[in-house]
């Protein structure tokens, strides 16, 4: 009887650990948001799983106004912090509290897209730190 009991909790046990496994291969991998790096790369990851969602939850309020564009892929390239000089040419902040980037990528649109044609792009990437979030947050991007 002890055995038919173990039996059905060692079952039980593997099918939660299974279920837990499926569930955290299926859902996004934790983003260490005191790194501006891996907030710009958990936003392209973002981007590439059409989920704006997540995309806008790495922006600042003001930037997070996205329209939904369905693409088929995001490949970034290269991403390349620039220099405290040459940041200053977007941003006054200070270094401790905002990071630009150069940021390359191939963006492949479903279909025709709407604001953006299939190509390759290079754009900055402000990123300011956010200390009532504990989080660095995208504060503006466009063509560099």
């Amino acid at each position: 009887m002890r055995s038919t009991y173990l039996i059905a909790f060692l079952v039980g046990c593997a099918v939660l650990v299974t279920s837990a496994a499926c569930q955290s291969a299926r859902s996004s991998p934790a983003v260490n948001r005191r790194d501006p790096q891996a907030v710009l790369n958990a936003y392209f990851a973002a981007w590439t799983r059409n989920d704006t969602t997540a995309q806008a939850s790495f922006m600042t309020p003001s930037s997070a106004q996205l329209a939904h564009e369905p693409v088929d892929s995001v490949n970034v390239l290269s991403v390349n912090l620039l220099d405290e000089n040459t940041s200053r040419l977007w941003s006054s902040g200070s270094a401790e509290t905002m990071r630009v980037y150069l940021v390359t990528f191939d963006y492949k649109p479903t279909g025709r897209g709407f604001s953006m044609g299939r190509g390759r792009y290079t754009w900055t990437y402000t990123l300011t730190w956010d200390a009532t979030r504990d989080s660095w947050l995208i504060a503006s991007y466009g063509a560099g």
